[in-house]
C-alpha cells in the first residue's frame, strides 16, 4: 500500500526517498551563465543544483527553508533583467492527498437530485428547421 506521505507531483516529486525544493527562475537571459544563477543565490544559501532551459533556470536548494529564503529574490535583477521566481517546494513534514475517497460531501445540494434542467436533455432538438429563411 501507498502511503500518503510517498504522494507529491510534479518537480516536487520524491526520488529515492528525498523531496526536492525547486525555484524555478523565469525571464533568464540568453547570456546568463549557470555560474550567474549560482552566484546569484549564494549570497543568501549557495543552491545544490542548477538547470539552465531557455528563458529559464531551475535551482535546486537543500532545503524547503532555503528555497523560501530564495524567494526574497523574486522580481529582482539577476545580469540586468528583472526575473520572476516561481517556489514548486514543500515542507519536509507536508503530507499532501491520502488516498483514502473522500467523504460524502456535507455541502452537497439536497434538491439537485430531484431538479432537472430543460437546458440539459439528451434528446436534440425536436422542431422543425425552415430552410426558406434568407438574411
Amino acid at each position: 500500500t501507498r502511503r500518503s506521505s510517498d504522494l507529491s507531483s510534479g518537480i516536487n516529486a520524491e526520488y529515492g526517498g528525498a523531496k526536492k525544493h525547486i525555484v524555478v527562475v523565469k525571464g533568464v537571459s540568453m547570456d546568463v551563465s549557470m555560474g550567474d544563477v549560482i552566484k546569484f543565490f549564494t549570497e543568501s544559501n549557495p543552491p545544490k543544483n542548477v538547470e539552465m532551459k531557455f528563458g529559464e533556470a531551475v535551482v535546486e536548494f537543500h532545503s524547503h527553508g532555503d528555497a523560501m529564503r530564495a524567494m526574497l529574490k523574486d522580481k529582482t535583477m539577476l545580469a540586468g533583467v528583472k526575473v520572476n521566481l516561481e517556489l514548486q517546494s514543500k515542507p519536509d513534514d507536508y503530507v499532501g492527498y491520502s488516498d483514502t475517497p473522500a467523504a460524502e460531501d456535507p455541502y452537497q445540494d439536497p434538491y439537485s437530485a430531484s431538479f432537472s434542467d430543460p437546458y440539459q436533455q439528451a434528446k436534440p432538438y425536436q422542431g422543425t428547421y425552415s430552410s426558406s429563411y434568407r438574411w
